[in-house]
Parts: structure tokens; C-alpha cells; sequence
């Protein structure tokens, strides 16, 4: 193994568990992988927020990042991310720690055409995310006031790697 190999972080494999809601077309599901033909989740049409969208890596893993692409036009203003263990518990009982908070543009200057990349630097040993979107954008072509997301990436290491890479 290259001394690099031992840091470096892999896009993380998890399920979708839970979901606020979706519009019909745009199932949650679409943000478990990510392909030329993905058309990313909404939330249904004039929604309640917050929306929130809980994933269940496939193992516990240590994150450094998560990378969301934004729909063009029906753009979350702002979202929470709390993180779990999940040690111990079922899903009904998870205890949430919150990590903090990022923002997204209102994209009029490329009159809703682009999508936004954000990527955010975050840390724990986790099981679970939740993702809770706080609110829109409202703009001429979200007429019906939902969000979207294209694609979700979770960037880490399994543990039982780190593990491994300790034994002689």
C-alpha cells in the first residue's frame, strides 16, 4: 500500500432511508448514484420545510466532505447537516449531532441555467446524515416553490480500512 492510498478519500456508498417527500419523476432514490441520465429528487410541489433526506452509509465511516449539485432553478437556500453513529440504536432512536450549515446561491445571474457545485469539508465517524433543507429560493421559474438536488456525494474511508491498515 502507497503511504498516500492510506489517507486518501473515496466516494461512500449509502441508502436513502428517509425522505420529506418527492415529486412524482424525481424520486429520492436518484441521489443514491449519479450518471449522464440522473435527473435528481425534488420535493413535491408546494411543499412544507424544512425537507429532510436521511442516508444510511452502507458502513461506519470516517467523512471529510459532502459535494451537492443543485437543481438549476428550484435552489434549497440553505441546508443543515447533522450527522449520527448510529451505535446502538435503530433508526426510530438515532441521536443527532449538528455540523453546521451551508448556503446556495439564487443562480439569477445565469438566469437559472446553471447549477451550483458546493462542496463542504466536514468531519465524523458516522453510520448516518440527515440533509434538512430550510427553504427555497422563489424565483420566475420555481413557480411551484420546490428544491432540487441533481446529485450527493459523501466523500470518506470505512473505518474497518483504517483498521486494517493498522495490523501488521
Amino acid at each position: 500500500m502507497h503511504r498516500s492510498d492510506k489517507h486518501k478519500t473515496h466516494p461512500l456508498k449509502f441508502s436513502v432511508i428517509k425522505c420529506s417527500g418527492e415529486d412524482s419523476g424525481h424520486p429520492v432514490t436518484e441521489l443514491q448514484y449519479y450518471t449522464d441520465n440522473t435527473k435528481g429528487w425534488l420535493s413535491p410541489r408546494f411543499c412544507e420545510y424544512p425537507q429532510e433526506i436521511v442516508l444510511q452509509l452502507h458502513h461506519h465511516c470516517r467523512i471529510s466532505a459532502i459535494q451537492v449539485l443543485s437543481h438549476e432553478s428550484k435552489i434549497p437556500n440553505k441546508l443543515e447537516i447533522y450527522i449520527s453513529d448510529g451505535r446502538n440504536a435503530d433508526t426510530a432512536t438515532l441521536q443527532w449531532s449538528r455540523l453546521g450549515f451551508f448556503t446556495l446561491g439564487d443562480n439569477e445571474d445565469t438566469q437559472w441555467q446553471a447549477r451550483e457545485l458546493k462542496t463542504v469539508d466536514v468531519s465524523g465517524q458516522i453510520r448516518f446524515m440527515k440533509l434538512r433543507i430550510l427553504g427555497c429560493h422563489i424565483n420566475r421559474e420555481n413557480m411551484f416553490n420546490q428544491v432540487g438536488l441533481i446529485a450527493l456525494k459523501v466523500l470518506g474511508k470505512k473505518i474497518i480500512d483504517n483498521i486494517r491498515s493498522l495490523m501488521p
